[in-house]
């Protein structure tokens, strides 16, 4: 995605004659905090916390300067994607509004790892606008991992604009290595599930089904990742080719994801997204005390902070959100 950031990742590797499209392996984020800056070197992202005075604050929205230098060449043909990362939470409310270079939507993290296990999420995919000059391009998301680390496993879809053509397909990729175009033809308005899931230990399913046309197409890899995020993610595709620079986001209509869940090591059944994980839990005689993953919610910025795309609140059963192009929150699924 950007240069110190896109060294943690390797992305889609393009056919003869393409530049990559590559999702990164972690957001570059700035949260807004109340004194402590906190450098995310993995990503080389430069990051600050806001920390609600409690549980029932509203979340601050952060302010960030992000995104890869140079100039954006347009591809000829759509290359390979890059994603980003993680949270700040405390259970059933999101802490922290955290702005991100190139993701929209939610993530959890955790210090535990190996505590995610699983993410499904429905969406249907975003018609893409053709009339813009040039190319530009938008990924929908889910995975596991590369928040606030080098490791990411993930599977989704792709709206392009093609210099005026657009473009879907459906994909899988694990960082560092090229994201793998599923064989599947993916149209505007079908219906999408994306299943990420390890299997057993180091062994990781990623499957895209087409719920409109019946058809799945899946990829299992070995692969280590740290587990200690998950994410559903609306994102601005970067393109490499010497140097790695994000790319502009396709104008696209509004994307819900909901249904969404995730299972973890502690919650082996189906919990819903946006309700933090539980990543420790201590029982003495006196009390429970449970420690929760942290959930931001991300808005994506342009390097002169003008927002590019924003997500809805969660819905009332926490499992889904919508995230539109611009600096308006859109409303959230009806359930």
């Amino acid at each position: 995605m950007f240069d110190g950031f896109q060294s943690a990742l390797v992305g889609r590797g393009g056919s003869s004659g393409h530049r990559s499209i590559r999702r990164a392996g972690g957001p570059q984020l700035r949260r807004l905090g109340t004194s402590t800056l906190l450098v995310a070197t993995a990503l080389s992202v430069s990051i600050v916390v806001t920390a609600p005075t409690s549980a029932s604050a509203s979340p601050r929205r952060s302010t960030i300067e992000a995104g890869p230098g140079g100039t954006f060449i347009p591809a000829p043909f759509p290359p390979a994607r890059t994603p980003s990362r993680a949270p700040e939470f405390s259970p059933n409310i999101h802490d922290v509004v955290v702005a991100s270079s190139n993701w929209s939507g939610y993530a959890q993290s955790a210090k535990t790892k190996g505590l995610f296990t699983a993410v499904t999420d429905t969406w249907k995919v975003p018609t893409v606008s053709t009339t813009p000059s040039g190319s530009q391009y938008a990924s929908d998301w889910v995975g596991i991992g590369g928040y606030s680390d080098r490791t990411l496993v993930q599977a989704g879809t792709d709206s392009d604009n093609i210099n005026g053509t657009a473009q879907y397909d459906a994909w899988t990729e694990i960082l560092p290595a090229p994201s793998v175009n599923l064989p599947m033809t993916i149209s505007p308005g079908d219906s999408i599930t994306t299943v990420v899931r390890e299997t057993s230990p180091g062994i990781w399913l990623m499957q895209v089904t087409d719920n409109t046309t019946s058809v799945t197409k899946s990829q299992t890899v070995s692969y280590a990742s740290s587990g200690k995020s998950v994410e559903a993610i609306h994102e601005a595709t970067s393109i490499c080719s010497a140097r790695c620079t994000v790319a502009t986001l396709a104008t696209t209509t509004n994307v819900t994801f909901d249904p969404g869940s995730y299972t973890s090591n502690l919650q082996p059944s189906y919990q819903p997204l946006l309700v933090p994980a539980i990543q420790k839990k201590k029982v003495t005689k006196k009390r429970v005390t449970t420690q929760y993953a942290k959930l931001d919610e991300l808005v994506m910025v342009s390097k002169t902070d003008a927002t590019i795309a924003t997500p809805s609140s969660p819905d009332s059963d926490n499992d889904g959100f919508t995230v539109a192009d611009g600096a308006v929150p859109p409303a959230p699924p009806s359930s």
